[in-house]
């Protein structure tokens, strides 16, 4: 696994170590996966609950920026700028909806947060709830 990665895209990251070393990903159609516990959806307290949704968030937009910087786009910065640029832009629109519709922006402001963070070298084993 790739040490920079904490909680998102690792299986991003192996499928694409499979192809790179001449192999195929298959897909199984039938195959399920649950989590046991999904403790973290029975949070009670909201501002709790709403935290732990940010933090969340957070680590999912650096995981992502770090896949297409260090990853997909590696070897062409314009491309993964691009795209890192319409993901934003892609996520300020969702966020601009949620603000209209009234709806909980936590998660879309975590992931915008974590997104930036990426471009501003944060560590994110050093984000904290």
């Amino acid at each position: 696994f790739d040490k920079n990665i904490f909680m998102y895209h690792e299986d991003s990251i192996i499928s694409k170590k499979v192809i790179d070393n001449g192999y195929e990903n298959i897909i199984v159609k039938n195959a399920t996966l649950s989590h046991m516990c999904n403790g973290s959806s029975k949070i009670e307290d909201k501002a709790a609950h709403n935290k732990l949704e940010y933090f969340k968030n957070w680590q999912l937009g650096w995981s992502q920026f770090y896949l297409l910087s260090e990853s997909t786009y590696k070897n062409d910065n314009n491309k993964a700028a691009r795209c890192k640029k319409k993901h934003l832009s892609k996520l300020k629109r969702k966020l601009l909806a949620y603000k209209i519709k009234g709806k909980n922006t936590v998660t879309i402001k975590g992931n915008i947060d974590g997104c930036a963070a990426y471009d501003k070298n944060a560590d994110p084993f050093e984000k904290t709830i």
